[in-house]
């Protein structure tokens, strides 16, 4: 699998650490607030590695209007007809299972049955399955 080469790493890692990014107007955006609201027609500003606000886009961009040389975002991304979870981060995942997760399902195995029959098929993946595999779970979590 093909990596980016360094220094364009670099050059993003550079751009997450010290700029200003505004995901913007969202179909909605999950606050993970205490209370638990959905926003529509919101917006999420990142600064560097840090959430900003998850607000509506019409309040965050107020915000940026009342400060435009210090608070505009260094790149704005239309995510029109997404939905955003900031703050989500998913700690376990099987990228390379992506292609099998419904074999034997509908046969309403138990875990450990389930399993047995995935082993055989998870031992014969070569690196091309893997590789087409995660990424397939990766665009999923898109």
């Amino acid at each position: 699998m093909r990596g980016l080469p360094l220094s364009h790493i670099h050059s993003f890692l550079f751009l997450l650490l010290s700029n200003l990014l505004l995901l913007r107007d969202a179909l909605v955006a999950a606050t993970m607030d205490s209370a638990r609201r959905e926003l529509g027609a919101a917006s999420v500003l990142i600064q560097g590695r840090r959430i900003h606000s998850v607000a509506p886009s019409v309040q965050i961009d107020a915000w940026i209007a009342a400060d435009p040389a210090h608070r505009t975002p260094h790149q704005t991304v239309d995510v029109s007809g997404c939905v955003l979870l900031p703050g989500l981060v998913n700690c376990h995942h099987h990228l390379f299972q992506s292609l099998t997760r419904t074999i034997g399902t509908g046969a309403g195995l138990g875990l450990f049955d389930w399993l047995r029959r995935l082993y055989p098929i998870w031992a014969e993946m070569d690196a091309d399955a893997i590789r087409i595999s995660a990424l397939t779970a990766l665009a999923e979590l898109v």
